[in-house]
């Protein structure tokens, strides 16, 4: 195509040189600004796609980030779950009341009391028929006498 245009002004200048070359400068000028023109909307479209790439590449590698700390915390959930479930299974074994007796006898040398040595007390108030009254003991002495003497009996 541009061995033809110079084709063209060399045969036009043979014509009329005056003219020719007016329009020959004329035609080159405007050829080179559209090869300019040309030349700004390629460089324009390579930088576009380098700014896309480079979007795409830091997105696909905020995924994969996402992705990898989604499986890092499933990991650590699963991890939890089974010490949860662990944990359960040893407090309800610890809990039970066969191990509760077994380490107290055995651990801490306790005993079982014996029937008589266990006293039952009622806690709400007692109805006017049940209400038993207990003997009232009097301390010789007066009142401050008897203090200081159920005082002086907590420390014998």
């Amino acid at each position: 195509m541009q061995v033809a245009r110079r084709l063209e002004t060399e045969v036009s200048r043979k014509q009329n040189p005056k003219e020719s070359l007016s329009k020959a400068r004329i035609r080159e000028l405007e050829e080179r600004r559209l090869r300019r023109a040309m030349h700004a909307v390629m460089i324009g479209a390579v930088v576009l796609c380098l700014a896309v790439a480079l979007l795409f590449v830091g997105m696909s590698s905020a995924i994969a980030r996402t992705a990898y700390e989604i499986n890092s915390l499933k990991t650590e959930i699963a991890t939890i779950e089974g010490e949860n479930e662990r944990l359960g299974y040893q407090l309800a074994s610890l809990g039970s009341l066969e191990r509760i007796e077994t380490f107290a006898e055995n651990e801490l040398g306790m005993i079982r009391p014996a029937e008589g040595d266990i006293l039952y007390v009622a806690l709400g108030a007692p109805a006017a028929a049940e209400e038993e009254t207990l003997p009232e003991t009097e301390l010789p002495g007066s009142t401050e006498n008897r203090i200081l003497a159920a005082v002086g009996s907590l420390f014998n």
